[in-house]
């Protein structure tokens, strides 16, 4: 006897089956486009899901002074940040942290609740600080090792050498300045892990090291850095200033053997000087030089041949010229003087008409700009700055503005540049180009780069300015500047006290200056000492800056080798 199932079942079989049918063919569809269309793609998420890339930074390139005493390098320190989604109790975990971190417990519970993947607690702790947070065992609070930037000697030329970031970035100074050179490349580990993270045994694992950074090795002397850093902060004390600071160069070369700003700042805790830590005053400001410019404007006159060093000028304690009255700093003024005796005794109005009526505005701007004044020297710092030389024949008042800056108002110079402008001298008559840098090394020891010194060009001839050295050593032996005298050595200098303008008015502050170089006869280094803002009654940069400058160029002298002359 046959069964027949009912039509409606036979149906719903039929149905049933084709319903099958229809999903196994979208299913097949489906697998093949996943697979062959959609197959690259997918095989690439699975390796990103189980492979898992980690970041090697490079080790940063080391700075070194000339002699190869390391002033930065990277060692290997402790961070510790944490995940503040994984952390049950904030209040508690900054209340544990606070005192080891040492900073209020308000502030990291703060941090502690940003609503971010993570945050950085501390990025440079001590040994045992970070022993002390591992052992609190908080949940996502994390102790980490990285490579941190280090100052062996402190705040020794902080000013020269800048500092890092968070990430080991460059941010100021030569550590900004030669970022390219020093970050090295980064490297890449690529290697297998399970969804936690953690390494899977035997998983197939591949490093792509990082490349180290060049090293940099300077022209700064660290023994001299020191003398001038303990000289300038002595001589800002004396005189009471709110700040100063001090330059050493090599006339020949232009290479700057210490650069240094009191006070000074720790890179290694730059944050807590900002935004002060982020210029060097040496390179980035600019000041009326004040009497210091004489030089250049006497330069100007022998090298034109309007005045010898001989010529008689009149140096009354005041003159009017150009519709203003310029005044001496001797009240009763110096009679008939010579440009010689003009240099050695300060007097403005001798300059005044000197520069004016002798010279002329065109041509005294011509030496300015020659000697580097008003345009960057090309110093490898950042944030040089270009000073400023007024432009010959824009304004009415013309006679009387050069007048002024014939002794050193209404122009405004960097003091590298007043280094520099002074080396000319010293160099007879050539312009040097400053530098702080003299190899770059590569990791491997390999000198790739060997700074030469750098000409700019010539400015006065070696006659003008053997005749300006003359008078410069009279300013030393018996004019304003004999406490710059230093026993056993020719001194030639100059000394300045200039207005300090504020707000477009000149105040009653004043900066103490004082310019030379040493031995006269033979010049082996020129200083500049600068003192802002002297306190003391009296402010005359012959009074302030000449001892510090003495004290520095004496020491300085010593440490070279450079014999004290019995006849000197």
């Amino acid at each position: 006897m046959s069964r027949q199932f009912p039509q409606g079942l036979r149906v719903r079989v039929a149905l049933v089956f084709l319903g099958m049918a229809f999903l196994a063919v979208l299913t097949w569809l489906r697998l093949g486009w996943l697979q062959i269309v959609q197959g690259s793609h997918y095989r690439t998420l699975a390796v990103e899901q189980r492979y898992r890339a980690e970041n090697l930074v490079p080790e940063r390139g080391a700075i070194y002074d000339r002699n190869g005493v390391p002033l930065a390098i990277t060692v290997q320190g402790y961070a510790a940040y944490a995940v503040p989604s994984a952390i049950a109790d904030p209040a508690r975990a900054a209340a544990l942290l606070a005192p080891i971190l040492r900073e209020p417990a308000a502030e990291i519970e703060r941090r502690l609740r940003q609503d971010s993947p993570s945050v950085w607690l501390a990025v440079r702790l001590e040994p045992e600080a970070a022993a002390a947070i591992e052992r609190l065992d908080l949940s996502g609070v994390y102790v980490v090792q990285r490579p941190q930037r280090d100052y062996p000697h402190g705040t020794l030329a902080a000013d020269v050498l800048g500092f890092t970031g968070l990430d080991n970035q460059g941010l100021a100074g030569l550590e900004f300045y030669y970022e390219s050179l020093l970050r090295g490349v980064p490297g890449r580990h690529f290697s297998e892990r399970d969804p936690r993270g953690r390494a899977i045994p035997g998983g197939r694992s591949q490093v792509f090291d990082a490349v180290p950074g060049h090293d940099l090795i300077l022209t700064l002397d660290r023994v001299l850095q020191y003398t001038v850093e303990q000289e300038l902060a002595q001589g800002v004390a004396a005189a009471r200033a709110k700040w100063g600071l001090a330059i050493l160069m090599r006339p020949q070369t232009g290479e700057i053997l210490a650069m240094a700003t009191f006070p000074g700042f720790d890179p290694a805790r730059y944050a807590d000087y900002l935004p002060r830590a982020y210029r060097n005053p040496a390179v980035t400001d600019q000041f009326e030089p004040g009497s210091t410019l004489k030089l250049f404007t006497a330069a100007a006159a022998l090298e034109e041949g309007v005045a010898t060093i001989d010529t008689v000028l009149d140096g009354p304690g005041q003159l009017r010229i150009g519709g203003g009255i310029v005044h001496c700093n001797n009240p009763w003024g110096y009679g008939q003087i010579t440009l010689q005796e003009a240099i050695a005794r300060s007097c403005n109005t001798a300059f005044a008409y000197l520069g004016a009526e002798m010279i002329g505005g065109p041509t005294l701007a011509r030496y300015l700009q020659a000697f580097g004044f008003g345009a960057r020297l090309g110093i490898d710092l950042p944030g040089e700055g270009t000073g400023s030389v007024p432009a010959p024949g824009r304004i009415a008042g013309e006679t009387l503005r050069w007048a002024n800056v014939s002794f050193g108002q209404g122009v405004a110079v960097t003091p590298v540049q007043l280094a520099a402008a002074t080396a000319a001298i010293a160099n007879g008559g050539v312009l040097m180009r400053p530098y702080v840098v003299q190899t770059v090394r590569s990791p491997r020891g390999v000198v790739i780069e060997e700074r030469q010194p750098t000409p700019l060009r010539r400015v006065i001839s070696e006659e003008t300015a053997r005749e300006l050295t003359q008078a410069m050593e009279m300013v030393v032996a018996q004019g304003t500047g004999t406490r710059a005298r230093i026993p056993g050595y020719r001194v030639a200098g100059k000394t300045g006290t200039a207005q300090i303008p504020e707000n477009g008015v000149y105040s009653n502050k004043r900066l103490a200056s004082f310019v030379g170089f040493a031995p006269a006869e033979a010049p082996e280094l020129v200083g500049v000492v600068m003192l802002y803002d002297v306190q003391q009654d009296t402010p005359e940069g012959g009074r302030w800056a000449a001892p510090v400058f003495a004290e520095i160029m004496d020491r300085a002298l010593k440490h070279l080798g450079i014999p004290p002359r019995p006849d000197a």
